[in-house]
């Protein structure tokens, strides 16, 4: 049960546990309290003790097909719900595990920060207190495009690279080899508790912890029981933690390598090279979907640098934590240490010149995971189902099958016309996908301080598409919650042209055009062709027009015998101006008071209409009366605050429409 409910007013004393920039997680001020997440423009360090009055807000649940699941996320991360910040203060009191804390992480800061350049110690601080937020995005990006972004996650490199350094540093001290894995065992509980326990540690603290237990009572020690116990004890913890990708990928390549990698490695004679090579392999194995599926995309690179790039970061994680606990050492090892972190970053920049080869899948979906573990399972099974000849013979029929089906939906699908109105909170955005291109009407934007919907959603759900090119982006008016999303798009994908209806001086336009991106001034009955049976029309000339939101871009999408009109924020002063018939209406301005009055609701009939809206927005969109009128006529109303992403699908004269929430309901 949970403690505050939606919108309770609560006043209470916090922790701050964790922070990046202005946002941070605090926690109740027990040694088991719960978490959540607050922003505020006052500066507040870790451990800092608050007196915090606030709003509960719950997060939002996804609202999209494609994009980040941020409710899950946060729950995942045993972090409870968001507060709105009403008053925040600072108190005297400094809790004794957090002065712990700021100490260890401001010594782990100032003694990297001292001894290595600026990226070396950003790329070490990073990997030692487990947030790459210290780390430029570039180098982040450098990570990822090269199979190597695991290194910056605790996980069981670095619990073994602590459990051999005190091994081999105390055995002089400690005689006893039990009581140094005791040792060890406790500096690992407190580094993991500084670092608030990320999910790859705590695994690989659990797994040692019963290894540690076979050897004192000589039992023999079984990894994948290992394995299944710290996912249980995990599970038990934060039943959430099934829902984070950290966690699926953790346990699914410790878990690959279990099954695979002696089983492979028994075919070859002993090599480093070839051992690191097929240890890579082994955790491919399982791994290569759930990176297909969460990132649609796989380096083939990963077996090379990870050959080549992990043992100098194990290294150099090895030597860091020598210079962090042993700082009259530090003036000795630092300078080798730089050297090969600088070594290890021209490697990084050189793989990266070939991360073109790489796998990318267009909506690898949850069953072409299933397809694909199903025939890894005939792989390595293949003895013990030689005796089985029906089930082979079924098996190879569902394989041929699964083939062919695919074939057929990738050709279907390519010739079907999509239109999706996206949820990007109070805005507009809108993805249609025809024959293999896609063009966006507006892009959602910016809607308050610290929150950006054009990042947060449009800009996840094309990483979610795997769309990297956008042939046209149709942008209906300056508004910033209708375009400012593109400045969050325009370094990540390419556009081939931008459409406007007139032309404003403002620092969005400035920055199109800085970008040297092809941008056309639209007129009244002016034609895109698509195909010969597709294209947009230009149905208004915004010259006639000197408010901003009359100005909008009135534009038709018609296929065969349906149409979509879009009409950005027109009022009621200008729609009576269009004429024709259309199936769909995008309703102007959220679905305010004034906007699709009943003479222009008469005059173009739609079947349809969309609203696009956020949830609890302080506009009360869309307004009764509005509503009302659309009801009066037998409109079909979908609001994406209610329905989450609306989408239609066109085949030739006939449509159907599904919605992401009544989808999942």
């Amino acid at each position: 049960m949970e403690k505050y409910s939606e919108n309770q007013l609560i006043k209470d004393n916090f922790i701050i546990l964790s922070k990046k920039d202005n946002n941070y997680i605090i926690k109740e001020n027990s040694l088991l309290g719960d978490k959540y997440k607050i922003y505020s423009d006052k500066s507040f360090k870790i451990g800092d003790e608050i007196t915090l009055e606030a709003r509960v807000k719950n997060f939002d649940s996804k609202m999209n097909y494609y994009g980040v699941d941020y409710k899950k996320y946060y729950l995942s991360n045993g972090i409870k719900s968001k507060f709105k910040v009403l008053n925040i203060e600072k108190t005297e009191n400094i809790s004794f595990t957090g002065k712990i804390q700021e100490k260890f992480i401001s010594r782990v800061n100032s003694s990297l920060d001292y001894y290595l350049s600026k990226r070396n110690s950003n790329l070490m601080k990073s990997i030692l207190l487990a947030d790459t937020f210290y780390m430029e995005d570039e180098d982040i990006e450098y990570f990822r495009n090269i199979g190597i972004s695991h290194i910056l996650a605790l996980s069981g490199l670095h619990i073994m690279i602590i459990i051999y350094f005190v091994d081999y540093f105390f055995k002089y001290f400690i005689k006893s080899k039990i009581k140094r894995r005791v040792f060890s065992s406790i500096l690992i509980f407190i580094y993991l508790f500084f670092l608030g326990f990320p999910v790859g540690g705590l695994r690989a603290f659990i797994m040692s912890i019963t290894l540690f237990f076979s050897f004192l009572y000589k039992k023999k020690y079984s990894s994948l029981n290992a394995l299944c116990l710290s996912a249980i004890v995990l599970i038990l913890i934060n039943p959430n933690i099934i829902y984070s990708v950290s966690f699926l990928f953790s346990f699914t390549s410790v878990l690959s390598i279990n099954l695979f990698y002696g089983r492979i490695k028994s075919n070859f004679r002993d090599n480093f090279l070839l051992d690191s090579l097929i240890l890579t392999f082994s955790a491919s194995i399982l791994m290569l979907p759930l990176n297909l599926y969460f990132f649609e995309e796989f380096s083939i690179l990963s077996f090379i640098s990870n050959v080549l790039i992990i043992p100098i970061i194990s290294l150099a994680i090895i030597l860091s934590f020598v210079i962090v606990i042993f700082s009259f050492l530090a003036i000795i090892i630092s300078p080798f240490l730089n050297l090969i972190l600088n070594l290890s970053f021209y490697l990084i920049e050189i793989v990266n010149d070939y991360s073109f080869l790489k796998l990318s899948f267009y909506s690898f979906n949850i069953y072409f995971v299933i397809i694909y573990y199903v025939i890894i399972f005939i792989i390595f099974n293949s003895e013990k189902l030689r005796d089985f000849y029906l089930l082979k013979d079924l098996l190879k029929f569902y394989m041929i099958f699964c083939f062919v089906f695919l074939l057929i939906f990738n050709y279907v699908d390519y010739n079907t016309l999509k239109v999706d109105f996206l949820y990007v909170d109070q805005g507009d955005s809108s993805l249609i996908s025809y024959r293999g291109k896609y063009y966006l009407v507006d892009t959602g934007g910016y809607y308050g301080e610290n929150y950006s919907p054009g990042k947060i959603y449009t800009r996840e759900y094309l990483r979610g598409q795997n769309i990297k090119e956008i042939e046209a982006l149709f942008i209906s008016h300056f508004d910033e919650d209708h375009c400012e999303g593109v400045l969050d798009l325009i370094d990540d994908i390419k556009f081939n042209r931008i459409y406007i209806s007139y032309i404003d001086d403002n620092y969005i336009l400035r920055e199109i055009l800085n970008k040297g991106i092809k941008t056309i001034l639209l007129k009244k009955d002016n034609l895109i062709k698509l195909d010969d049976n597709t294209f947009f029309k230009v149905h208004l000339d915004s010259s006639n027009y000197k408010n901003p939101n009359d100005r909008s871009l009135v534009l038709s999408l018609n296929h065969f015998n349906n149409s979509i009109l879009y009409t950005g924020d027109i009022s009621n002063k200008v729609d009576n101006n269009i004429r024709g018939r259309f199936n769909i209406l995008k309703v102007a301005h959220h679905g305010a008071s004034d906007s699709s009055s009943e003479a222009f609701l008469d005059e173009i009939t739609p079947k349809e209409a969309v609203i696009s809206c956020g949830i609890d927005n302080p506009y009360n969109h869309p307004k009764d009366d509005l509503l009302e009128r659309l009801n009066n006529r037998g409109i079909n109303t979908f609001i994406t605050s209610k329905n989450g992403q609306i989408r239609f699908v066109f085949n030739k004269d006939k449509y159907y429409i599904k919605t992401f929430k009544d989808n999942r309901e």
